[in-house]
């Protein structure tokens, strides 16, 4: 470790106690990822929210509606701070994805992370693989852009709860390569020879996934007794996640099981190999929307391939977030090449962070 990523590692904790000011961000430009996107105002809506400062309303893309934002959280200090870069699920409903942002930040701040929390369009704006470029495209801005935020662009975790876990995966595990859906390779051969040639600046070094779909095809056998049956009633379908308008067909712009390949070259579990990232995966037992089979799959692939991973199965968790803060979130914890000090008995931002701490480069 240098002298100045130790001192930034030392400060990321000692500056919790320090005053909040305003976000300077030194007058660096917003990249565009995308053709034509405008250069938005970096650092504008610059604010001190929860002891910690955030630049919201920034545009990392130009895209529909309220796609393309991305808001960022800092702990208060000089940094450089690592980050987290979030999106919320919806089922690909929603372009508002940054909008839990400064909860997800209230809990990882004080443990010296930033978030930056982003949107990607939403089934309706565009297909399969939209919202895997856009969530690229959101890394790369924060890399980009790292400096001027006084973020560490080599220590860059992408995250995300439901489908936004699995913007997370996909994004992290592919980087946007090799899913042009006009060429769907073969089964099981998804993942090229050599892997995904993923640009650095696009690449992750961690990825953590709340109970986010990982296997269109393995879903509905996994779901909880009469899960399915409450899921048809409340969305007006007959076969669950397989049926033709579920929100796994909108994402994809066809039906899942008449895809042509297409739905196994969406699901992460077809893009975990030995150079993946580090993963850590949560989610509860008693989810009736994702089942918890997904991420036990995900998990056995992740071990199989020989990551750094952790899975946080909680007794007590449902499909949202509210196990990171409730009183009874004890989990039991699997783990493989991860120290028995990165993961903690129950689940908890804290967790999350001990994670990061042990798996990001230092």
């Amino acid at each position: 470790m240098t002298s100045t990523a130790r001192s930034a590692r030392v400060s990321r904790r000692a500056a919790l106690g320090l005053g909040v000011g305003a976000l300077a961000v030194g007058g660096v430009a917003v990249v565009a990822d995308l053709a034509g996107a405008p250069a938005g105002p970096l650092g504008a809506n610059s604010t001190a929210l929860y002891g910690m400062r955030s630049s919201t309303g920034n545009t990392y893309a130009a895209l529909p509606g309220r796609a393309g934002r991305i808001d960022v959280y800092r702990p208060p200090g000089q940094g450089p701070f690592p980050v987290l870069v979030w999106n919320a699920g919806s089922g690909w409903r929603s372009d508002r994805g940054y909008s839990d942002g400064a909860d997800v930040a209230r809990g990882l701040v004080p443990h010296g992370y930033a978030v930056a929390a982003f949107s990607v369009r939403s089934s309706k704006q565009g297909t399969f693989p939209a919202q895997v470029e856009d969530a690229t495209a959101a890394v790369r801005w924060v890399r980009r852009n790292a400096s001027g935020l006084q973020l560490d662009a080599g220590r860059v975790a992408v995250a995300g709860s439901s489908s936004g876990g699995w913007n997370a995966l996909m994004a992290g595990l592919t980087g946007g390569q090799d899913l042009d859906r006009e060429q769907v390779p073969p089964p099981g051969r998804e993942v090229p020879d050599g892997g995904h040639a993923i640009p650095e600046e696009d690449r992750v070094q961690a990825i953590v996934d709340f109970f986010g779909p990982t296997d269109f095809l393995t879903m509905n056998r996994q779901m909880l007794p009469g899960a399915c049956a409450d899921y048809n009633r409340a969305n007006r379908l007959k076969h669950c996640h397989l049926d033709d308008r579920s929100t796994k067909s909108d994402m994809l712009g066809v039906p899942v099981l008449a895809s042509g390949g297409l739905t196994r070259l969406a699901s992460p579990i077809a893009h975990v190999r030995p150079d993946s990232p580090p993963l850590l995966v949560v989610h509860g037992r008693k989810d009736v929307t994702v089942p918890w089979g997904q991420s036990l799959e995900l998990y056995r692939a992740a071990e199989a391939a020989g990551l750094r991973t952790a899975f946080y199965s909680v007794a007590e968790g449902g499909h949202d977030l509210g196990m990171m803060t409730a009183k009874t979130r004890s989990a039991e914890v699997l783990r493989s090449g991860v120290p028995a000090s990165a993961v903690h008995a129950t689940i908890s931002w804290s967790a999350v962070a001990s994670f990061l701490d042990a798996v990001l480069p230092r």
